[in-house]
């Protein structure tokens, strides 16, 4: 009989962002790594469909919508590249019962990711919380709720989800706390599975053209506070170049980026001298490459952004509101002085995953046993 562990991951696969891509990619790589058969499955809910190359046309039919898909199908056909040359997919699956059909597995782990946001998917999905039939190991690895508050009605959603998960855990430490007094019990908060790897391994696939130091804005905030530290940031290094990606082109000394890989997204951020930016991964692989940075507020979606701060002792580098940001003395980060903070909970993560690798183990001898 076979003993070799498998599992299924569940997670956003289908989005055109390159830190989903990146943390789908991360958790099938350490399991793999820690000897598991791994695959991501494949799934695609009706509202998904918005992430398709002809989305856009299909919500709202117009001459600038038609001329939007052909450079939509170009990013998606680079993303779609990525996943067949990096991933190990599924079948495409449209629906828990499609999901059923899928061979049988020992694990099923869902997140991370806003997996568990009701108001970004417009629905408790059933599917993301492992509710279909599976006689699999039910684990959740840093998913995310996306939101700052909570009424009891929807914790109390929460927890009659969780009821049968064999291992929870959850990327925001308020996040956690809330399921606690609501007695969900044995809850743990982790790292994003961009963590799980080392930033070698990054460094082998990524790519970037830009040559020469530069400062990168990773989205403009509606406030425009990522640009403006950004210049500021820039005329006290010498009036290097600030380059942004986002839809506007060069705009007030700012140079547009668009449509990038995701492994020029990953150089992007590696080979720059400061990164700017409200994005939860731009944020999170400047900590991986141990670059400059500073993460400014994206309003109530910033928990699971400051939730990482304070893990690693880097709560100064949010920016929260432009009086925050008037006041802000620049300062350099001293990651010698951040180490121990990281690797305390990078292990803790990767502790968490190896036990549930450890309990599929035991449970699949036991069956060995059994037959025997």
């Amino acid at each position: 009989m076979d003993n070799k562990i498998t599992a299924n991951t569940l997670t956003f696969q289908f989005p055109r962002n390159s830190g989903a891509i990146l943390q789908a990619f991360a958790l099938e790589k350490y399991l793999e790594n820690n000897g598991c058969e791994v695959k991501i499955i494949d799934y695609w809910p009706p509202y998904a469909d918005k992430f398709r190359w002809y989305g856009a046309f299909r919500k709202s039919p117009s001459l600038k919508s038609f001329i939007q898909i052909f450079s939509t199908r170009k990013l998606t056909m680079e993303f779609d590249r990525f996943k067949k040359q990096y991933m190990q997919m599924t079948k495409q699956c449209r629906s828990i019962k499609d999901i059923e059909k899928l061979p049988p597995v020992d694990i099923d782990i869902v997140g991370s990711d806003q997996v568990w946001n009701p108001y970004l998917l417009g629905e408790y999905n059933d599917a993301y919380f492992l509710n279909f039939k599976t006689n699999a190991i039910k684990a959740s690895y840093a998913a995310s709720s996306g939101q700052d508050s909570f009424t009891d009605g929807e914790l109390e959603k929460f927890a009659g989800y969780l009821k049968g998960f064999d291992f929870i855990s959850v990327r925001e430490e308020s996040f956690r706390e809330k399921l606690e007094e609501h007695g969900v019990s044995n809850v743990e908060d982790h790292l994003d599975p961009v963590f799980l790897l080392d930033r070698e391994d990054y460094r082998k696939i990524e790519q970037c053209k830009i040559t020469g130091p530069y400062i990168l804005v990773y989205y403009q905030d509606p406030k425009r506070m990522t640009d403006n530290l950004a210049l500021r940031l820039s005329k006290a290094r010498g009036g290097i170049p600030v380059y942004r990606f986002g839809k506007q082109k060069d705009k007030n000394g700012v140079i547009g980026i668009t449509h990038l890989s995701v492994e020029e997204f990953l150089g992007l951020i590696d080979n720059a001298e400061y990164v700017v930016s409200s994005s939860f991964h731009a944020c999170a692989f400047s900590i991986l490459f141990r670059k400059q940075f500073y993460a400014i507020s994206a309003g109530d979606r910033s928990s699971r952004l400051l939730s990482l701060l304070n893990h690693f002792h880097l709560s100064d580098r949010f920016v929260e509101n432009e009086e925050a940001l008037k006041s802000l003395e620049v300062k350099d980060i001293v990651y010698e002085d951040h180490e121990a903070y990281i690797k305390e909970y990078t292990e803790k993560s990767k502790s968490y995953l190896k036990l549930v690798l450890d309990e599929a183990r035991k449970r699949k001898n036991e069956v060995v046993k059994g037959v025997k």
